[in-house]
């Protein structure tokens, strides 16, 4: 398998590569002989902006987030900057809303974290927004396992969702 033949930037790209298409079983299958930044970017990748350039993307699901979480939790330091907020999440479609909603609940505050910024994006348009933003803020409002001045607390508890370039844009 390509995964175990090459190294360094290679090995990395061919790992980013499984779970993007759905096989991060295939890394993690041999996460004991891969480097650890290697097993974090192929658990992230999914999640990020890169994403968004597939011709069809997978759709969202944290569930092989949470898994790696779980079994793994020497991971999570890793994960959580890897997929902390401004890092550049992947944009979900209206149809992976209902998907996304979960992950506000989860335990995993790297999940909650992820869920927030995606659910908070403008361009999923005022119907969602209309749904989403009260459980954006009840997410905020009771996550007393947030750290302090966490960025996405702070946007969600003004009431103003997530932008890539808020900044930027004048908001």
């Amino acid at each position: 398998m390509a995964l175990t033949w090459c190294e360094g930037p290679d090995q990395s790209w061919v790992a980013c590569a499984l779970a993007r298409l759905g096989r991060l079983d295939l890394v993690l299958d041999k996460i004991d002989r891969l480097p650890r930044e290697v097993v974090v970017s192929a658990v992230a990748a999914p999640y990020t902006s890169f994403r968004n350039q597939a011709v069809a993307a997978p759709r969202l699901d944290y569930r092989p987030l949470q898994d790696v979480i779980e079994r793994w939790p020497a991971y999570v330091p890793a994960l959580a900057e890897e997929l902390k907020p401004g890092r550049g999440y992947c944009d979900i479609t209206l149809d992976e809303v209902d998907e996304a909603i979960p992950g506000l609940t989860t335990l995993h505050i790297v999940i909650r974290r992820h869920a927030v910024c995606v659910l908070g994006e403008r361009r999923l348009g005022a119907a969602v927004a209309r749904r989403v933003l009260p459980l954006l803020g009840q997410t905020v409002s009771q996550d007393h396992r947030a750290e302090a001045g966490d960025p996405v607390a702070a946007v969600v508890a003004q009431g103003l969702p997530p932008a890539r370039e808020r900044g930027a844009r004048g908001a």
